[in-house]
């Protein structure tokens, strides 16, 4: 009898384990071929990451401004946290490009004189960051000034940030995207109606 009872429950744990596979085939399957949510996802920061060394480039882009984007020989704002993970302070030195004239430096303060090109060096301490961003109030910025060709969301623009120690970081910098949609006119059809 206790041979029976031993067949027995060997055969319920191998029928158990059986429908457990089977379980796990299936529901394995059950994604296979299908969208995600996650593949249409965008990341939380809309701008380039780029890191090089113990510096970090984060949220860099042309800031948006309309679907018309930027005229040849205007003015375009940039966006940019810069992140120093080292142990020393860094200083941006300064931001240089084909694609405009001069990059400059853009008090946020008020009383503080207008944009210049010769501005000084930027400290960033160590394991700290600075946030430059014309949509901040009070903040400081950077802006592209006398674009050599008009500028358009999907664009990018080549710019090199020095840094201390001739420290070099080129990135190709895109022109950021409208954050709100713009509400479509609707017209009502001729055909229809009155």
């Amino acid at each position: 009898m206790a041979r029976g009872i031993s067949m027995a429950l060997t055969a319920r744990r191998a029928a158990a384990l059986a429908v457990a596979a089977a379980a796990t085939v299936g529901l394995s399957a059950c994604g296979a071929g299908q969208v995600t949510h996650t593949d249409t996802k965008q990341a939380a920061i809309a701008g380039v990451n780029v890191d090089h060394g113990d510096i970090a480039l984060r949220d860099l882009q042309v800031e948006f401004s309309s679907a018309d984007g930027y005229e040849a020989g205007g003015e375009a704002p940039l966006r940019i946290w810069i992140g120093n993970e080292g142990q020393e302070p860094v200083s941006l030195e300064s931001v240089v490009t084909d694609g405009a004239q001069a990059v400059a430096f853009c008090p946020g303060d008020e009383a503080a004189s207008g944009c210049t090109a010769d501005f000084a060096p930027i400290e960033i301490a160590s394991e700290d960051y600075v946030r430059l961003d014309s949509n901040v109030d009070g903040a400081d910025y950077l802006r592209l000034e006398g674009l050599a060709e008009p500028l358009v969301s999907g664009q990018a623009i080549g710019v090199t940030f020095v840094f201390s120690g001739g420290r070099e970081v080129p990135v190709d910098v895109p022109v950021g995207q409208a954050t709100e949609q713009e509400e479509p006119e609707y017209e009502e059809h001729p055909g229809l109606g009155h």
